[in-house]
């Protein structure tokens, strides 16, 4: 079995189990080390996957849905949650729809159009894509033109006064229809007394909800900071109201446990949430952040440097201005190996906000020796976007197969910035 049909297999084992996307992602982020892929290999899936892309581009350039299709579904399988690939494969496959009638064709759009918004759920053109294949009327017009000669023959029994009103949508249908589309509008958000006397602000990046096949999704993404005090444990619960203040729907959210470090100051704390509520004719009303359980106090002492790590990818670092130090870091040993917990912080001087970022890990010995790599995102697609010169931070534990006393540095990677 040749590089590209065992990487293919294992993502399709991954997306068969159903999980939900961050715990899909955590699982592909570590399938190259899971296969022992090298550079080489992982090269090799990033030429065929770039390829692919670029074909599947052109043949919808040239509306030749059905080979698109076939281009971007292989590319699919490579990055199953890459979100210009999902974008474009729905695309082709509601242009294929139009061209068919064939139904199967729309819910394929549909399908690939709902996954490419769980990866990115703030992008607008397949949430207009989503609703467009959700539309009855797309519906009609097709069974329309796979009966059209029955419809003609019906429509010379008819006179046109009676058509002309079975085809108009009821009042209540406008009015449910109209109420649903107002859904994608700013939904206000506000923060609790707890949290407002704490000091805790939030800056919103989007609150909105949309529709799905079986329910309403509400969207919150944002971050937590706090202008002076520092903070070690923030548990909060997401509340979404409807127009008349009843309470629809909460979802808890631990932000920052015993497991990490502390927040200093203005570092921001990233926010992402998604409520499924089942009525697709609720209207929203407004959604409120209540502090569950905050701990957070002034700093003591003044805060040792933090240490810069040298960055490998020169090119991606002088680029996006990319910087990442190194607030704390414990080593726990055992005989034959050592638990590594590490306490990065990081942001960039781009303008332009960073929607991704992927760095690898590399443990060396004193014989600089490359022993153990691990991959990490700093900054996911479906988190909030990093702004410029915004700090975040992430604690990661890991257990590296050296003893302590052979152990010699580490160094980061820059695997992907955008």
């Amino acid at each position: 079995m040749d590089i590209v049909a065992k990487y293919v297999a294992q993502v399709l084992n991954i997306l068969r189990e159903k999980q939900a996307v961050a715990e899909q992602i955590a699982q592909l982020d570590k399938l190259s080390e899971t296969l022992g892929l090298t550079e080489y290999d992982l090269a090799y899936l990033e030429k065929q996957f770039e390829d692919g892309l670029k074909r599947g581009q052109g043949y919808l350039r040239y509306k030749q849905w059905d080979k698109a299709i076939a281009e971007l579904e292989q590319v699919i399988l490579l990055k199953p949650l890459h979100t210009e690939g999902l974008y474009q494969l729905a695309h082709a496959y509601k242009h294929l729809y139009r061209k068919t009638s064939h139904e199967e064709h729309r819910k394929k759009a549909l399908y690939y159009a709902e996954r490419c918004l769980q990866t990115d759920a703030g992008k607008e053109e397949a949430i207009v894509l989503v609703g467009e294949l959700q539309n009855r009327w797309l519906v009609w017009k097709s069974w329309i033109r796979r009966n059209s000669l029955w419809i003609f023959l019906l429509a010379l029994t008819l006179t046109a006064g009676v058509g002309y009103w079975l085809l108009l949508p009821s009042e209540k249908e406008l009015v449910q229809q109209n109420q649903l589309y107002a859904q994608k509008q700013d939904i206000p958000l506000e923060l609790d007394a707890k949290l407002a006397e704490s000091g805790i602000q939030f800056d919103k990046e989007t609150s909105f909800a949309r529709m799905e096949q079986a329910s309403l999704a509400y969207h919150l993404r944002g971050h937590c900071w706090h202008e002076t005090d520092e903070y070690t444990h923030l548990e909060l619960e997401l509340q979404v109201f409807d127009k008349a203040g009843k309470l629809l729907k909460t979802q808890e959210l631990n932000l920052l446990d015993e497991q990490a470090f502390e927040l200093r100051p203005q570092d921001y704390l990233p926010v992402s949430a998604l409520l499924q509520l089942p009525k697709q004719n609720t209207i929203i009303g407004k959604a409120r952040l209540v502090g569950k359980k905050i701990a957070h106090q002034k700093p003591e002492n003044p805060y040792e440097t933090s240490k810069t790590l040298a960055l490998k990818n020169n090119e991606q670092i002088a680029e996006k201005g990319l910087e990442i130090v190194e607030r704390y870091q414990t080593i726990k040993p055992s005989p034959d190996t050592f638990e590594h917990t590490i306490c990065l912080a990081y942001r960039h001087h781009s303008a332009k906000p960073l929607r991704s970022w992927r760095i690898e890990l590399q443990w060396q010995d004193r014989q600089d020796r490359l022993i153990h790599t691990e991959t990490w995102t700093l900054v996911a697609p479906q988190d909030p976007l990093l702004q410029k010169q915004k700090w975040r931070t992430q604690t990661f534990h890991t257990k590296v197969p050296l003893k302590q006393k052979d152990f010699s540095r580490y160094q980061v990677l820059i695997l992907s910035v955008d």
